[in-house]
């Protein structure tokens, strides 16, 4: 438990970058993601003065940028991410934030993010009870849910968290539903 490079305060979500073989784990008391090689060894850390209480982060399959949940921003951010050693992750663009909206295309805390093969971008958001499904530069497609009203019926949510994506079943997308049973 730490802010020290390696150390967590507070970590929430993690992935792995195939390409460049690296475990990225956000690490939400901090405000940063942190990069690790397979052997779970400190590579780089960023976004320290960019986040606010980082959630989900995915790695993009088609781009290879690290998409970020940006909690209490209520939007997403979108980084490039470096082959090699390279330190030098930039924001490529953000959507949604700085204030929470029940908006298409904007959130109010976006909590998980993940992506299907055509790269589309797929964010859970708490409050709005819902899921929006954005295409790879981050332009609004749907939202899955009732936006701003909680519920168990077919199409509606109770606070999801996260999200994945089936891709050998059409891209099934499966939703952690935090508050339904």
């Amino acid at each position: 438990h730490g802010n020290k490079p390696g150390q967590f305060n507070n970590p929430w979500g993690v992935t792995f970058d195939s390409k460049n073989q690296r475990i990225i784990v956000s690490d939400k008391g901090n405000n940063r993601i942190q990069l690790f090689n397979k052997k779970m060894e400190f590579v780089s850390s960023f976004g320290k003065d960019q986040l606010n209480d980082p959630r989900g982060v995915f790695v993009q399959p088609a781009t290879n940028n690290i998409i970020v949940a940006d909690f209490s921003c209520h939007r997403i951010q979108v980084f490039s991410n470096p082959d090699g050693d390279a330190k030098e992750f930039k924001s490529l663009y953000i959507v949604g934030g700085p204030q929470e909206s029940e908006d298409c295309g904007r959130f109010y805390n976006s909590r998980g993010v993940t992506c299907n093969n055509r790269g589309h971008i797929i964010v859970s958001e708490s409050i709005n009870h819902r899921v929006q499904i954005l295409d790879e530069k981050g332009r609004f497609i749907r939202a899955m849910g009732t936006t701003g009203q909680e519920g168990s019926a077919n199409n509606q949510f109770y606070y999801p968290w996260n999200a994945c994506v089936d891709r050998s079943n059409h891209n099934q997308i499966l939703v952690a539903d935090y508050r339904n049973k």
